[in-house]
C-alpha cells in the first residue's frame, strides 16, 4: 500500500461529515434564519429556522408553527428573515407587519406547521420546488436523511445595521438515521405523522465530535431526503418540530405540508 492509499482512508464519521456538507452546498439556499429584534438595542435573536417553496409561479415562507406564534404573542413583535450571510448588509428582510395576519397554521395543531404566502420573489432566497416535497416515509429506499437549520447557540445575536467584515452565518447540518421504532408514544407522537431519529453529541474514545449542536433554533428546518445518496436529487420529507430531552427529534411530514399551499 502508498502513501496515496493511505491517505485515500477515511473513517465512516469522515465520511458522513463529507457528505453532509454537499448536501448542505445543495439544498442549503432553500433554507433562512427567522429572527426579531433582541431586548438589547441594535441586535436581532434568532428564534427559528424557515424554508423557501413556490408552487405555480407562487412564493410561500414555511415553518414551525410554535416559532410564529411566540413571536405573533410577544407584543406583536416585527419578524425578519435573513437572505444570505446576515452579517452581510442588505441581507437581513423585515416582513411587514401586515404579513402577520396571512400566516396559516394546520388544522391539527399537533403538526406545528406554519405556511406564508408572500407576492414577490425575495432577493437571496432560492425557492425550492413543491413538487419534490415528499408525501410519506419509504424504509426500504435507500439514501440519506439530512437535517440542516440555524441553531441558537451558533446565531445568538446579530447586528441590525452590521459594520466591519461579514462573517457567515452558523448552520446545522448533519446526516440522521430514520428510527420508527422509537418510542414515539412517550413523546407524544405518532408514527403516522411524523419521522423520528435520534440526535446527540457524539462521543469517541472519550472526545467530542460535533455532529451537531443543541437543536433549539433549528425548529422549521428542514428534513431531507437524497435517494441513493445523490446530491443534485433532494426531496423535502419534512418540517423538523422537537427535540426531546430522550434525545428524540421529530419532524412532520411532508404530506401535512401540503395541505397549507393554494
Amino acid at each position: 500500500m502508498t502513501d496515496d492509499d493511505e491517505r485515500l482512508i477515511i473513517t465512516r464519521d469522515e465520511h458522513l461529515r463529507m457528505r453532509a456538507q454537499e448536501y448542505l452546498t445543495s439544498v442549503g439556499n432553500y433554507m433562512f434564519p427567522i429572527l426579531a429584534e433582541s431586548d438589547r438595542p441594535g441586535l436581532l435573536d434568532l428564534w427559528g429556522t424557515g424554508i423557501a417553496v413556490q408552487k405555480n409561479g407562487k412564493y410561500y415562507l414555511c415553518t414551525a408553527e410554535h416559532t410564529i406564534k411566540r413571536l405573533l404573542g410577544n407584543e406583536g413583535r416585527e419578524i425578519f428573515i435573513g437572505t444570505g450571510d446576515i452579517d452581510t448588509p442588505g441581507s437581513v428582510y423585515l416582513l411587514p407587519l401586515a404579513y402577520n395576519t396571512h400566516w396559516r397554521f394546520h388544522t391539527t395543531a399537533a403538526l406545528d406547521l406554519a405556511v406564508l404566502p408572500i407576492p414577490k420573489l425575495l432577493d437571496g432566497l432560492t425557492f425550492f420546488p413543491f413538487e419534490k416535497i415528499s408525501r410519506g416515509y419509504a424504509p426500504a429506499m435507500r439514501g440519506h436523511y439530512f437535517l440542516a437549520g440555524y441553531p441558537v447557540s451558533q446565531n445568538k445575536l446579530r447586528d441590525v445595521n452590521p459594520r466591519g467584515e461579514p462573517k457567515r452565518t452558523g448552520i446545522l447540518s448533519v446526516i440522521v438515521s430514520i428510527d420508527q421504532a422509537l418510542d414515539f408514544k412517550a413523546d407524544g407522537m405518532n408514527t403516522t405523522d411524523f419521522l423520528g431519529f435520534k440526535y446527540q453529541k457524539v462521543y469517541v474514545e472519550g472526545e467530542l465530535h460535533e455532529f451537531g449542536v443543541g437543536l433549539r433554533g433549528v425548529s422549521g428546518g428542514g428534513l431531507w431526503f437524497f435517494p441513493n445518496e445523490v446530491i443534485e436529487n433532494p426531496y423535502l420529507a419534512g418540517v423538523f418540530i422537537e427535540w426531546h430531552k430522550s434525545k428524540n427529534g421529530y419532524a412532520t411530514l411532508g404530506k401535512h405540508l401540503k395541505d397549507l399551499f393554494d
